[in-house]
């Protein structure tokens, strides 16, 4: 009979979609209030070469910053920082604009999987509560992260898989520690 073991510690990661690079820093200083301190950074990417998807809430011309933080927490509950990131993007939004003017999107890292955090239903995620679903974007397999068929063209990049790659031997890293 298969007994069930504890959540993983995990590294966490969270990415901010800006318009203005003001809003960036603003969120940095939110998202290590509450992880801690940033280990490691990718970017900043011009967005909407990858996708328009939120242009007419955003704006054109959108850049994107993909950061890990430094300490590992337990992946118990962590899916409740995606409500967190909202409240946080809601707080910082403008009345006078139509959307937002950041959009975070937290997940963390294993040794096998990259996974992400949503609030959007569809068929390749899975509802793990308080409104919230998990999908997996890369996974673990050849010596290297791959994308997968649904996977976001930004985290499909070579480049990014790449800043993954390195955050994964740091993860193992601090495991072993």
């Amino acid at each position: 009979m298969a007994k069930t073991k504890p959540a993983l510690f995990v590294l966490p990661f969270c990415s901010v979609i800006y318009k203005e690079k003001i809003h960036v820093e603003n969120s940095i200083s939110f998202l290590e209030q509450k992880f801690s301190k940033i280990l490691l950074k990718y970017g900043p990417i011009e967005f909407t070469k990858y996708t328009s998807y939120y242009e007419k809430e955003m704006g054109e011309i959108l850049f994107k910053e993909y950061f890990f933080f430094n300490k590992l927490i337990s992946a118990e509950n962590f899916h409740l920082f995606k409500n967190k990131t909202n409240d946080y993007e809601n707080s910082v939004s403008n009345d006078n604009q139509k959307g937002r003017i950041v959009n975070l999107d937290p997940g963390y890292l294993t040794q096998a999987k990259f996974v992400l955090f949503t609030v959007k239903n569809r068929a390749h995620r899975i509802y793990i509560g308080d409104g919230i679903y998990g999908e997996v974007q890369l996974e673990y397999r050849k010596n290297s992260f791959t994308s997968l068929h649904y996977s976001h063209s930004d985290y499909s990049d070579k480049d990014f898989i790449e800043f993954v790659n390195k955050a994964r031997t740091v993860y193992r890293q601090k495991l072993k520690n």
